[in-house]
């Protein structure tokens, strides 16, 4: 084969390429290889489902606990708000992905739902943290009060103070 017929052969190949390749990046702005679009969005949504329970338990929890005069224990808040997190790893790593097949685009069909996933996430966090910050106040309270009573009866057991 001459050098002419190889350089003839590689732009005709070239000039393949160059018309198919837009084509497959049409297909990947709808479809991103690793994510299916109604499993995906299905589980996030199934999963936001059983996560919202799980909070307004904890919330109500709380509450009770503040009302009786206790604390909570700090760990079921930290495992809720682990669960929390990692929604919220996965809202990103989805949006993330459509994102980038949208080439530029910067929006998709499910965007809209995503956007409030993440606004209902960020409202989770507002509320856990309200809420963890109401029951140490109140156990910062408690200590206060305690320190007093201590320094009251040291100031009862001193007669000059009384005179």
């Amino acid at each position: 084969m001459s050098l002419k017929a190889i350089l003839s052969a590689l732009a005709s190949l070239m000039c393949l390429l160059f018309f198919i390749h837009p084509l497959s990046v049409v297909n990947a702005a709808t479809a991103p290889p690793n994510v299916t679009n109604s499993s995906t969005l299905d589980s996030i949504l199934s999963e936001y489902s059983g996560l919202k329970p799980k909070v307004m338990a904890l919330a109500q929890d709380i509450r009770e606990a503040r009302k009786n005069g206790q604390g909570i224990e700090s760990g079921k808040i930290l495992l809720v708000r682990r669960e929390v997190s990692e929604f919220v790893k996965q809202l990103r790593r989805y949006d993330k992905a459509y994102l980038r097949a949208a080439k530029g685009v910067k929006t998709y069909p499910d965007r809209e739902k995503i956007l409030r996933l993440f606004h209902a996430s960020d409202a989770i966090y507002r509320l856990l943290e309200a809420e963890t910050r109401s029951t140490d106040f109140q156990m910062l309270g408690v200590k206060y009060e305690d320190m007093w009573k201590q320094a009251d009866a040291a100031l009862a057991g001193d007669q000059a103070v009384d005179r």
